[in-house]
């Protein structure tokens, strides 16, 4: 009969393993991006066999799925840390994916594995073979727009149907810059640009749950207001905690801005 301390301990030494695995993953994607995370390698670097790989994540995307979801829960700890200074809602989701945005670009290689994991069709006879998705498709793991959500309106806040599809809308902008931005099509700089620009005009509708008018509020000078994107930038960035503002300036002063 299994002792209640082997029971426990069993739980505990699955996730040192996990925890070990996840940490190998995320060095090997650092190193060489998506290609370069291959399951026996993951094994070798971990320390486990290749069987104890398979048998908590079965296949390299949910290995680099899990890995990217340890990566956001730390980036929402970070937020948590610090009271949120955002006046608005558009300033809060801004200061979120510019924090995830940051947390990338000191990690070109696993910014690669990310896009590539998620962001690449699937082989085209597979694509063929499934059915059309019919609404929203659902993901187990934490993303980043879960945590925009939760750390602008509250774990317990019921999100609409339109503040849903503005959340979704923001997180393609975020994937598509972080991919054109690794393809060297754009610079830091005009990342920064577009996902402050995509952030208030997406969510400059909206209020707090504990504000007096829950329902979405429209901002009679939004256009006017952000005719100037630079007036913009600097709004949003003046929310961004203080080490993406330090590190986006030291960015924007370089001669290449990359």
């Amino acid at each position: 009969m299994q002792s209640q301390d082997d029971r426990v301990h069993r739980p505990r030494t699955r996730r040192r393993l996990e925890i070990k695995v996840l940490e190998a993953c995320r060095q090997l994607a650092s190193e060489g991006g998506y290609q370069a995370v291959q399951m026996r390698e993951v094994a070798k670097l971990a320390g486990v066999s290749l069987h104890t790989v398979y048998r908590y994540f079965p296949s390299k995307d949910d290995l680099v799925g899990a890995t990217i979801e340890a990566q956001v829960i730390d980036l929402e700890k970070r937020i948590n840390q610090n009271s949120p200074i955002q006046s608005s809602v558009s300033g809060r989701i801004g200061a979120v994916f510019l924090g995830g945005f940051h947390a990338l670009m000191n990690d070109r290689g696993f910014a690669h594995a990310s896009m590539h994991s998620y962001h690449v069709p699937k082989p085209f006879e597979e694509i063929n073979e499934r059915p059309p998705a019919e609404g929203e498709a659902e993901y187990n793991e934490l993303t980043i727009t879960d945590v925009a959500k939760r750390v602008t309106w509250g774990e317990d806040h019921e999100t609409t149907e339109d503040q849903r599809m503005a959340l979704r809308a923001m997180e393609s902008v975020f994937n598509s810059c972080i991919i054109d931005w690794l393809n060297a099509n754009i610079t830091a700089e005009y990342v920064v640009q577009q996902l402050t620009f995509a952030a208030e005009k997406l969510f400059s509708e909206y209020t707090f749950p504990n504000e007096k008018d829950v329902a979405p509020k429209r901002q009679t000078d939004a256009n006017r207001k952000y005719d100037n994107p630079a007036n913009a930038l600097a709004e949003v960035l003046s929310y961004a905690p203080q080490e993406v503002r330090q590190e986006l300036a030291r960015l924007l002063t370089a001669p290449e801005h990359q």
